[in-house]
């Protein structure tokens, strides 16, 4: 069993990783000052106990002589940080005169010691590959994406009753109410769980996490959820887990009416927890739609595995994974799935995201050496994921998107991600990178429809619209690509990589000083720094466009080829471009799929180099 770093402190949705002195949130690192980090670290290590003023000046200030100000200014950053009411705390109580108490509570995430790495640069969020990042963001969302919103057949339309015969339900995030904080994890996989039960019956259509998530944060009543979602039904309820020991309560709510269908509740050993999961599916199926047949039954009563340990190692990693915060926590989420798929080997699903997470480490953090080897590590438990589970529109979705980052072989990718499309219609995280992906070998029609599709399926999920933004940018429609890329950030104000997009779309409309403001706006520095090396060029600031592409070049070195070609043809220098997209393609680099709609590599496309390495590429058509 691997070592332990100082633990993670877990509270709320919140983690305070000791280990590399940051606040992580549900949408990835929280900036904090020095001492506002110093001031809640103290905090968090003493939940309930009142803080005095004197021991935050004497551990977080080292006992230098501070005024009462700078506590009350460290406590008010905190407070916007966390989304804290001083009226109503939820997290940090001030007791008048005295100092301050940390009311909620706090639990402990262990992560294994091979997690622990050098803070690294802030991940894209959704999964989105620093190759090719400003153009070709969306292709990459199966890397690191969540859940889709629908798992079934059939046109869906926004009201509960709908035109077809199936009935919508909606699995609400499951509360953990144990005693341990840190066992949220353990009460999203049971949540995850159950939707994929449900999801098997097609007289069912699944709303999934995303805007499942998004719509119970609104703090909207049953009703109000429903006609969010286009849902007649929802269940809700809880999970308490105790040692060995695990609670699960769960309830039915008719979403038109706002009254409760059903409701029960489940004491079991741990290793119970997947007859837990399929009687409430049967109970709810059987309520909602009746007497079930044998075939029913028995795809209700399927499990991913049958191994409680390994099933608890897959939630913690989808855990992980889903922060989406930087290269030790993604590294952590691997480490959980090489868990779970050693405890169990034929857990396809587990295979499945150990290939998504490989893919995300050599995206985003690979040096180039390491590459192949990672590459190669992700494309081998893809290809085992869709040999123990060839249904899995995921498993598929996998597998394609690692031959294009890692093969660069787009006509065995295009089978790949063909099948993925034929098993997940209705599946959200599908039909982004395959219409990403569509829009790149010149089947603009068909990218187009899955991202509307996309869209009109999974609503408040904001990779949808920045995967319709995506579409369009390539397409060259610009005007209609910046509506859908502001929603993008409406809906996740601090995700990344849609800046540089929007970004790249102003500068397409000749809007180059808006186009400079949204890359300062970026948080990714390399799309930053890529963005900025073109715009201040093209604003006569020769100097400050050299500055921005030497610290691209000096951070990332030969990984970031294609962003270095992409500079260099907006620059004019062609022959140096060119050279770029040389070692890009040695080296395997990712970015390359996007040569075809790529704008800014629009100055090289009457150049017969650029005819022949889009033929080399299988690209030409």
């Amino acid at each position: 069993m691997a070592s332990l770093a100082p633990p993670a402190l877990v509270f709320d949705r919140f983690v305070l990783d000791r280990a590399d002195q940051r606040l992580v949130g549900p949408d990835g690192p929280v900036h904090l000052g020095r001492k506002a980090y110093r001031v809640l670290d103290l905090l968090v290590q003493n939940p309930g106990r009142l803080v005095t003023k004197d021991e935050l000046f004497d551990k977080a200030w080292d006992g230098a002589i501070v005024t009462e100000s700078s506590v009350t200014s460290a406590i008010k950053e905190l407070r916007r940080a966390l989304g804290d009411d001083s009226h109503q705390p939820r997290f940090i109580e001030s007791v008048y005169g005295r100092g301050y108490r940390f009311v909620a509570h706090v639990g402990e995430a262990d992560l294994p010691q091979s997690a622990v790495l050098p803070l690294s640069r802030a991940p894209l969020a959704g999964g989105l590959g620093r190759r090719g990042v400003l153009v070709g963001a969306a292709a990459a969302a199966i890397a690191a994406g969540g859940s889709a919103l629908w798992y079934a057949v059939g046109q869906r339309d926004k009201s509960p009753s709908g035109g077809g015969s199936a009935e919508r339900v909606a699995v609400l995030p499951l509360a953990n109410v144990s005693d341990d904080a840190g066992q949220q994890y353990f009460a999203d996989g049971i949540t995850e769980e159950l939707r994929d039960r449900l999801a098997r019956l097609t007289r069912f259509e699944v709303a999934a996490r995303t805007s499942s998530n998004a719509a119970q944060k609104q703090g909207l009543d049953a009703k109000a959820i429903g006609r969010e979602l286009g849902v007649a039904y929802l269940i809700e309820g809880s999970v308490r887990r105790s040692g060995d020991l695990v609670r699960v309560s769960a309830t039915l709510v008719d979403a038109r009416t706002g009254f409760q269908r059903w409701t029960q509740t489940y004491d079991r050993k741990i290793d119970d927890v997947f007859a837990i999961q399929s009687e409430i599916a049967q109970a709810v199926t059987g309520e909602v739609l009746g007497r079930l047949g044998g075939s029913d039954v028995r795809a209700l009563a399927r499990s991913a595995t049958v191994n409680p340990d390994a099933f608890d190692a897959y939630a913690k990693g989808r855990a992980l994974f889903d922060l989406s915060a930087d290269e030790a926590t993604y590294r952590a989420a691997l480490a959980a799935f090489d868990r779970a798929v050693t405890l169990d080997a034929g857990y396809a699903a587990a295979w499945s995201q150990r290939a998504r997470v490989l893919a995300v480490l050599a995206n985003q953090y690979a040096p180039a050496k390491e590459l192949p080897r990672t590459y190669a590590e992700g494309l081998a438990s893809a290809r085992k994921a869709v040999a123990l589970a060839p249904a899995s529109a995921e498993a598929h979705a996998a597998l394609a998107y690692l031959l294009v980052s890692g093969k660069l072989d787009f006509a065995a990718a295009a089978r790949s991600y063909q099948r993925a499309y034929a098993l997940g219609t209705n599946n959200a995280d599908i039909l982004i990178p395959y219409g990403a992906f569509a829009v790149r070998v010149g089947r603009e029609r068909d990218a187009l429809s899955a991202l509307d599709r996309a869209v009109l399926l999974d609503p408040l999920n904001p990779r949808s619209h920045f995967g319709r933004g995506y579409v369009l940018s390539a397409l060259r429609r610009w005007d209609e690509a910046l509506p859908p890329f502001r929603k993008a950030l409406a809906l996740s104000p601090k995700m990344t990589t849609v800046h540089g997009a929007i970004a790249v779309t102003e500068l397409m409309r000749g809007r180059t000083a808006e186009a400079r403001a949204e890359f300062e706006r970026e948080p990714a520095e390399f799309v930053k720094s890529t963005g900025l090396a073109i715009v201040d060029a093209k604003l006569g600031r020769r100097a400050a466009a050299q500055a921005a592409l030497d610290r691209l070049i000096a951070e990332s070195g030969d990984a970031v080829a294609y962003q270095r070609a992409q500079v260099l043809a907006q620059w004019g220098d062609r022959d140096g471009a060119f050279k770029a997209l040389d070692l890009a393609l040695r080296i395997g680099d990712s970015g390359l799929g996007a040569l075809r709609v790529d704008p800014l590599l629009d100055p090289l496309r009457g150049d017969p180099r650029f005819v022949r390495l889009l033929s080399r590429l299988g690209l030409s058509r």
